[in-house]
């Protein structure tokens, strides 16, 4: 729908009933299996490198440039700690092998296939990202309040 110059109803959706998958490394068609407790996926954003290009005559007396190769931000997970569930124990199980969980893809650096599943109902939008687990946060542990970890992932190939 062309919306210049016209007046309309917004549209909006909500994360709810999005999924942050981890491929399994086990063949073709690959497995993908969820990530528990996610509580925010941040899917990181793209930049452009700008190369200057300014030379002692360049027109108006201005600075002159080029765009140069893009780039990807890191994306981050963040979850609900559930010490319980093969996504976040080095042992796996729940559908994830003792290999290619987020704590040890993130220890061995190994890259991984990842798997976001956007909002709800159907068809999800399926966003498929190379990557390797590059940081982890340990929960915070407390009296009070519950416990969070954070996984960050960095693509390692373009995703757009």
């Amino acid at each position: 729908m062309d919306v210049t110059g016209t007046y309309y109803a917004g549209s909006a959706d909500i994360g709810y009933g999005s999924e942050f998958l981890v491929g399994q490394n086990d063949g073709s068609p690959e497995t993908f299996s969820a990530v528990a407790d996610v509580i925010e996926v941040n899917l990181g954003g793209f930049t452009a490198e700008i190369i200057p290009k300014t030379h002692l005559r360049s027109p108006g007396r201005a600075q002159e440039k080029m765009s140069g190769l893009r780039d990807f931000e890191p994306i981050t997970v963040k979850c609900n700690y559930n010490r319980n569930h093969g996504s976040h124990k080095q042992t796996g199980g729940d559908g994830f092998s003792s290999t290619y969980n987020l704590p040890v893809l993130h220890k061995n650096q190994t890259e991984c296939n990842f798997l976001a599943l956007v909002g709800s109902g159907s068809p999800q939008e399926e966003i498929a990202i190379a990557g390797v687990v590059s940081g982890m946060t340990r929960p915070t542990l407390g009296v009070s309040g519950k416990m969070e970890i954070t996984y960050t992932i960095t693509p390692l190939r373009d995703y757009l």
